[in-house]
């Protein structure tokens, strides 16, 4: 046996409405802002603007962020360092060192094999010494890191 599905009750000319803001019946949109780009200009300017930001993307420097500044777990004289570099490139970089920098001193840190692809972050971590600064003045506030250029493989 055949049964009618339930329609929906919508109060009048509200059906008339959905159907015009589906479909658009009519009516004139309002202009767009004076500043807005056409839509004629737009295709034009779009690779050019693309064209532009890839040689920055290429020659983008890293960048690094300290994440973390804490004491050892195991009471001894040192601080860890955390911090998460980033290289927004579109080449891998190698990074051979970097110099951590605070109030109270800084320390120098060589690396061997650090590269970190396109468009990636690493992190790393780092111990403080007493003999590198004082590490009472070693917080996330006051230390940052200076990173040289980066190397390219």
């Amino acid at each position: 046996m055949w049964r009618a599905r339930p329609t929906p009750v919508r109060p009048p000319g509200l059906a008339g409405a959905a159907v015009c803001l589906a479909i658009g019946c009519g009516g004139t949109s309002p202009p767009p802002p004076a500043d807005a780009p056409t839509s004629a200009a737009a295709p034009a300017s779009a690779p050019a603007a693309s064209a532009a930001r890839a040689p920055a993307e290429a020659d983008a420097l890293p960048t690094v962020k300290v994440t973390e500044v804490v004491g050892s777990a195991e009471g001894t004289a040192y601080m860890k360092v955390t911090a998460v570099f980033t290289n927004p490139s579109s080449q891998p970089c190698t990074i051979r060192r970097y110099t951590l920098v605070w109030s109270g001193g800084t320390k120098q840190i060589e690396l061997e094999d650090f590269s970190i692809p396109a468009g990636s972050s690493r992190q790393r971590s780092v111990k403080v010494h007493p003999d590198d600064g004082d590490l009472k003045t070693l917080t996330m506030q006051s230390a940052h890191i200076d990173l040289p250029k980066c190397g390219r493989p």
